[in-house]
Formats: C-alpha cells, structure tokens, sequence
C-alpha cells in the first residue's frame, strides 16, 4: 500500500550576513572571547575599513554589538 505524506517544510536558517538583528553574525564562544571574534571577523571581512562606532545593545532578550561604518554600513553581532 503507498502512503502518501505531505512534504516537511522547515523555515529556512535566516542569512548571517549582520545587516540586521534577525541576521546577525552568531559569535560562538563565551562573551570573553567574542570581541577578540569581532574584530579578527572585520579584519578578515571589512580589509581596511574601520567602524566609526560601536554600542552595546539590545533586542529581544537578546545581546548585540553594533557597528556603523561610514557610508551608513551596520554590522550586527549576536553576543548573546
């Protein structure tokens, strides 16, 4: 007998490209380690570029660090 089943659908992972809260960068490890993460990230990403700030935030129940760039770029970065 064949049983026909729907097909399982799952939400797709949202993009971690840090242009938003939903889309920020996953910093693995503990919060001692991640601005070493950070910052090694935007050497490796963002070449010369240098943030002209960066703040503490949240959304949420969730912790961030935000980076603005000139031009208006921001990069999020989930610490939580």
């Amino acid at each position: 007998m064949l049983v026909l089943r729907p097909a399982v659908t799952s939400a797709a992972e949202p993009v971690r490209d840090g242009s938003s809260f939903e889309r920020a960068i996953m910093v693995p490890g503990d919060y001692k380690h991640s601005v070493r993460w950070e910052w090694d990230y935007l050497h490796r990403h963002f070449l010369d570029r240098v943030p002209t700030e960066q703040a503490l935030t949240q959304h949420n129940g969730r912790t961030y660090d935000r980076f603005v760039f000139g031009g208006g770029k921001v990069l999020y970065f989930d610490i939580t």
